[in-house]
């Protein structure tokens, strides 16, 4: 939080375009922080070619950002850290849905407690995976059995999923 009690992108919003500041005080209020997030993603692209010296810098730094949400948005390979058998379980239906839409890339599923979920053979934690993992996806009933351990070394993003339990996903 800001000194001001606004999040930083709230904060950089004010800074930088004052108006949609204001327009977006009006949405409700468990939304506010996504438009504030949005709009200050949207003012750091503007502000791009203002703030380079040169063309080629600023390509570069759009080409930074698009690989970042790439990563996020267009994983090569996932972990699906949590898959369980429980047919009522987050992981399930993730790892459920991951096959039966045909994502592309490998999937593996995580899980210390299981040797094969789906019939694909299950790790213990992502270190276990001897393939590049770029995304993984980590049911949040899960974190108590990943607790202290590292399950997630060697991730480029990681998103944590959550349902039912007062939690945004």
């Amino acid at each position: 939080m800001a000194a001001s009690g606004l999040s930083l992108c709230a904060a950089e919003l004010r800074r930088g375009d004052r108006d949609r500041f204001l327009t977006a005080l009006f949405a409700p209020a468990d939304r506010r922080e996504a438009l504030f997030a949005l709009y200050a993603f949207n003012l750091e692209l503007a502000r791009i070619r203002e703030s380079v010296s040169q063309p080629m810098l600023g390509l570069i730094r759009l080409q930074w950002w698009r690989d970042g949400l790439d990563a996020i948005f267009r994983p090569r390979s996932i972990a699906v850290i949590g898959a369980s058998r429980d047919r009522t379980s987050i992981g399930r239906e993730i790892l459920h849905n991951l096959i039966e839409y045909e994502f592309a890339g490998p999937i593996f599923p995580v899980n210390p407690k299981s040797s094969s979920v789906h019939s694909l053979k299950c790790y213990p934690d992502v270190e276990a995976i001897h393939a590049a993992v770029r995304c993984g996806l980590l049911d949040e009933s899960e974190v108590t059995w990943v607790g202290g351990r590292e399950f997630t070394r060697g991730l480029d993003r990681l998103r944590v999923l959550a349902a039912g339990k007062g939690g945004t996903g």
